[in-house]
C-alpha cells in the first residue's frame, strides 16, 4: 500500500504519459502470481489477503512497483517518450521475454542457486540483452535502479514503524543474514534490480522513442 501511495504521489508530481505509466503498472501485476509459487516460504512468508491461493497484496505490490519504477526512471525525460502501440509486437516482446526469462531462472535454480537469486541473475541478463541492442535506453536502468531502491527502502522503514512485526517475515534461515537498517541485503538487491530492469523492459516492449518538447506529456 505504501508503494501504491508513492506511485500516486510520483504520478502527480512528475510530468508523464499516464497511459504508458498505467501499462507499466498493469503489466507488472501478473508477476505477483509467481511470488507464492517460487518465493514462499523459501524467501519469505508474508501475511496475505487471501484470494484463493494468491495473496491480493502480491498483485497490488507488483502493480505499484511496476508503475513506480517506470515513473522514477523516466523522470529526467519529463514525459518526452513516445510508445509504439503495435499490439502484435507488444505481445510478442512481452510474452516472449517473460517466458525466456522464466526458463532461464528455472535453469539457474536447477544448477543449485535459490530462486530469489536465480531470478536476479535472469533479470540482469535480460537487461543486458535489451541495452546491448538499444543502448539509448541504458539510462533508464541507471536512473531507475538507485531511485526505486531508495524509495523502496524508505517505504519499508515506514512499514516497520507502522507494523514492527513486518521485519520478521523474511526467512532468515535461508538468507545471508546481512541486513541494512533491518532490511535483508537480498531485498535491497531485488529493489535495485527491479528498478533498473523493469523500465528498460517496458521501453523495449513498447518500442518507446524520444520526442521533442512540443510533443511531450499529453496522451
Amino acid at each position: 500500500m505504501l508503494l501504491l501511495l508513492a506511485a500516486v504521489i510520483c504520478s502527480a508530481l512528475v510530468p508523464t504519459r499516464p497511459k504508458v505509466a498505467a501499462w507499466a503498472a498493469g503489466a507488472a501485476a501478473p508477476f505477483g502470481l509467481f511470488e507464492y509459487v517460487f518465493y514462499v516460504p523459501e524467501y519469505w512468508a508474508p501475511v496475505q489477503w487471501r484470494l484463493s491461493w494468491v495473496g491480493l497484496a502480491d498483485l497490488l505490490f507488483t502493480f505499484a512497483a511496476g508503475g513506480l519504477a517506470w515513473l522514477l526512471a523516466t523522470t529526467p525525460c519529463r514525459g518526452r517518450l513516445r510508445p509504439s502501440w503495435n499490439a502484435r509486437r507488444v505481445a510478442r516482446r512481452f510474452f516472449g521475454c517473460t517466458v525466456l526469462g522464466l526458463l532461464l531462472a528455472l535453469l539457474i535454480q536447477g544448477a543449485g542457486l535459490p530462486m530469489y537469486l536465480a531470478s536476479l541473475v535472469a533479470m540482469w541478463f535480460g537487461w543486458g540483452c535489451v541495452v546491448w541492442r538499444h543502448t539509448n535506453m541504458r539510462w533508464l536502468g541507471l536512473v531507475g535502479g538507485p531511485a526505486f531502491a531508495t524509495v523502496y527502502v524508505l517505504a519499508l522503514h515506514a512499514a516497520f514503524a507502522l507494523a514492527p512485526e513486518f521485519s520478521s517475515q523474511w526467512n532468515s534461515a535461508t538468507l545471508s543474514g546481512i541486513t541494512w537498517g533491518g532490511i535483508p541485503v537480498e531485498e535491497i538487491a531485488w529493489a535495485g534490480t527491479f528498478g533498473a530492469v523493469w523500465p528498460s523492459f517496458m521501453a523495449y516492449v513498447l518500442a518507446v522513442r524520444p520526442m521533442g518538447r512540443a510533443d511531450a506529456v499529453p496522451g
